[in-house]
């Protein structure tokens, strides 16, 4: 006896089988989550797939920061420092993982060559490739001292010192904030934009600018966090004030005066090009800052097209 298939029959297979293979994708994108790593009461917990349990992985010193799991999964990234018999905190020490909580390896001190010191915490850690591991160490509330540090060997490779590091999506670039003089007045905190270690904008990169014939400080850039790439990591966008400065000293007090004629752009800077950017009517916290696609910017509700609506140079 033979089976007629039936139009209705063929259409139920095929939605079975997409549906099964939606099932297999989303199985698969979901275990490509794990291992997961993260901080409970000062130790590191991990987490190796969706249906096991997390373990705790560490049990010493509860002074842990920023656990990172590598790009292809295999292990995992942190930092710790101890107290000592004087009651100190060490310096911070880098310590590998696998996915099984073995330790792999622990590297200390990590040199801060440019600033004369050693890394005491990481406020952020993440893996570049397989073979280095990148760290944000905070040096003062005006400075950060952004680490490359060869995985297997400990090594510092690279090194920036500036703010608000942020990686491009596809790990190549490290965009950041040229360092200004920490609790100095608004001329000696003039804001540039790096990459790597490449001046993007603005040019040439330095914290001070001079004032003309009439005692004004002219064009002081000052950036708002985050920096935000673009997905194809050509591009990155962020809002800034640009502003003036007049010294208006009172009595028996320097260093004072107002900020004047501020203006307020959205920011896209490459380094395909020379930066441009939209006029803001009023200033903009950014928090809603966000690229849709490689074209299009949401800022706080607003559509910005670079194709539709060209950005401009900015004075």
């Amino acid at each position: 006896m033979r089976l007629a298939i039936t139009k209705e029959m063929k259409i139920t297979a095929i939605s079975v089988l997409s549906l099964a293979l939606v099932y297999v994708a989303a199985s698969s994108a979901a275990e490509n989550e794990y291992p997961r790593a993260y901080l409970s009461e000062g130790q590191v917990w991990i987490q190796r797939s969706g249906s096991e349990p997390a373990f705790q992985a560490t049990h010493d010193c509860p002074n842990k920061y920023s656990p990172a799991v590598s790009l292809d999964r295999h292990q995992i990234a942190y930092g710790v420092t101890c107290v000592g018999k004087d009651h100190l905190l060490s310096a911070m020490s880098l310590v590998v993982l696998d996915a099984s909580g073995k330790e792999l390896s622990r590297f200390t001190p990590l040199s801060m060559t440019r600033l004369g010191d050693s890394c005491r915490q990481a406020d952020h850690i993440e893996w570049i490739d397989g073979a280095h591991i990148a760290m944000v160490c905070e040096y003062n509330p005006s400075l950060e001292d952004y680490l490359v540090v060869n995985a297997h060997t400990g090594r510092v490779e690279t090194e920036y010192a500036g703010l608000w590091f942020t990686r491009s999506p596809d790990h190549k670039t490290v965009a950041y904030g040229g360092f200004i003089v920490h609790f100095a007045p608004p001329i000696a905190q003039n804001y540039c934009l790096l990459f790597n270690e490449k001046t993007i904008y603005t040019q040439p990169c330095s914290n001070q600018v001079g004032s003309d014939e009439n005692g004004i400080f002219r064009n002081i850039h000052t950036f708002a966090y985050p920096l935000v790439w673009s997905p194809d990591s050509r591009n990155i966008a962020f809002v800034e004030e640009i502003s003036d400065w007049k010294f208006d000293p009172a009595p028996n007090e320097r260093d004072t005066g107002k900020s004047i004629n501020q203006r307020y752009y959205l920011v896209i800077a490459s380094s395909d090009h020379a930066a441009r950017g939209y006029r803001l009517s009023k200033p903009s916290q950014s928090s809603s800052l966000a690229w849709r696609s490689n074209s299009q910017i949401v800022l706080d509700g607003g559509l910005y097209d670079l194709e539709k609506d060209a950005p401009h140079s900015i004075p």
